[in-house]
């Protein structure tokens, strides 16, 4: 139970190294710039396929995923991208883990990578002795990558903001769904001494938890008041959302 909750504290860690880690990397740094541009550009795809991939868990299917390594202004070296989630309106706490996708998963693949350099360069003895530093120096480069596209953009969190807005009841409602999901589930590991094998399964708990309360109290809701059950389904969005880079 230690590790969901020390996984949550490590984010806030990690949105704060990644937003260093850009402003120390991104700028001249001579004949070094080239392995920046590759670092970039490897943690932009890493970004844009953690939105993509998000998006398609939380039932919002995109419509397209682009990543460019040029400006389409300067025609300079500028690692960037989108993923278009169309026009079908967003509930805020699916805004949330899609715009927020980079931050969880690349913080996930950094501990994985971390793991694989110190404990388990060989793979389990997959890998020959020879080719250990191989394996160290691409998991090196990609925590460097994860570092930089971990961090969300200005329209990751105008896409969060924007879906918030558009229903603060309900937004406050799912967001108070999540922390009793939470709480409900630490209370039920505790009380039975319950330790999963895997962390992910404690997230896992929580989502279903999330899940089987919101219908609940939507059966509750619908059978006090069968006429004044509210969904998103009938929201419209005003336009395309998109994610950059």
């Amino acid at each position: 139970m230690l590790n969901m909750f020390e996984i949550l504290m490590w984010f806030p860690i990690f949105l704060i190294a990644g937003y260093v880690c850009e402003k120390l990397l991104w700028r001249d740094l001579g004949p070094f710039k080239y392995v920046v541009y590759c670092i970039g550009f490897v943690g932009v795809v890493i970004h844009e396929v953690c939105h993509f991939i998000m998006s398609v868990l939380v039932g919002v299917p995109p419509k397209a995923i682009s990543v460019k390594l040029k400006s389409e202004t300067s025609n300079g070296i500028s690692p960037h991208g989108y993923v278009d989630t169309g026009e079908k309106s967003k509930s805020f706490m699916q805004a949330f883990l899609i715009g927020l996708a980079p931050l969880f998963f690349s913080t996930w693949l950094f501990f994985f990578c971390l793991n694989v350099i110190f404990f388990n360069p060989n793979l389990n003895g997959s890998i020959s002795d020879d080719n250990v530093p191989f394996v160290v120096l691409g998991c090196g480069f990609v925590c460097l990558s994860l570092l930089i596209g971990l961090t969300p953009s200005k329209a990751d969190f105008g896409f969060i903001g924007k879906a918030f807005s558009e229903d603060v009841g309900y937004s406050l409602y799912q967001i108070c769904l999540v922390f009793l999901s939470g709480f409900l589930v630490w209370l039920l590991l505790i009380y039975f001494e319950i330790e999963l094998m895997l962390d992910i399964l404690y997230y896992i708990l929580v989502f279903l938890f999330y899940y089987g309360l919101k219908y609940f109290f939507c059966l509750i809701q619908y059978i006090l008041k069968p006429n004044q059950l509210k969904t998103r389904e009938n929201l419209k969005a005003d336009e395309s959302d998109w994610l950059y880079e």
